[in-house]
């Protein structure tokens, strides 16, 4: 399996983990309390949007279950609309358990993929796809970027998304 495909499966395996402030004695079908969602507003805040992603919209997903968000930029092609949209999507995930996973995953990762100087670890899982490790939160943050200039180099963007994550805005 190559590591897009265990990426995936780390994140399925989250995502169908008990929640560690679960009763561990709750009744079936009962219903956890919901994570806490962070806005992509204070996840990237108003200087790097304006450095990065000026003119594009904002489309902001929250999984219950889950500490984080899934941002989604997109604006259109200047070329035109039969080039397609163009387009950065920004994962939060936050857990301990993610944290725990990383020299694992890491090591999935050839040595021309990792990339030094951003959080605990990263690494260029494909083009314009980019994931790290925060150093001071529990988050992983997983960068994809199609057709802009964030896609032919993720790294600049996500050194600057690993200086913005910081304890007061995940806590």
């Amino acid at each position: 399996m190559g590591p897009a495909g265990c990426l995936v499966v780390a994140i399925a395996l989250l995502g169908c983990s008990k929640r560690s402030d679960e009763p561990a004695n709750a009744a079936p079908g009962s219903t956890a309390p919901a994570a806490k969602q962070i806005p992509c507003t204070a996840l990237i805040p108003p200087a790097l949007f304006a450095k990065y992603l000026a003119g594009y919209t904002l489309k902001e997903h929250h999984n219950p279950r889950l500490v984080g968000a899934t941002c989604q930029y997109a604006k259109q092609n200047p070329r035109g609309p039969d080039y397609g949209a163009l387009g950065v999507d920004v994962t939060y995930q936050c857990a301990d358990n993610l944290i725990a996973a990383m020299p694992v995953t890491l090591k999935m990762y050839s040595d021309r993929a990792r990339v030094d100087g951003i959080g605990r670890g990263a690494a260029q899982i494909g083009l314009g796809i980019l994931q790290f490790w925060d150093d001071d939160t529990n988050c992983v943050v997983t960068i994809g970027a199609f057709a802009n200039d964030i896609a032919k180099d993720p790294v600049p963007f996500a050194k600057d998304l690993a200086a913005a994550v910081t304890p007061a805005v995940v806590q």
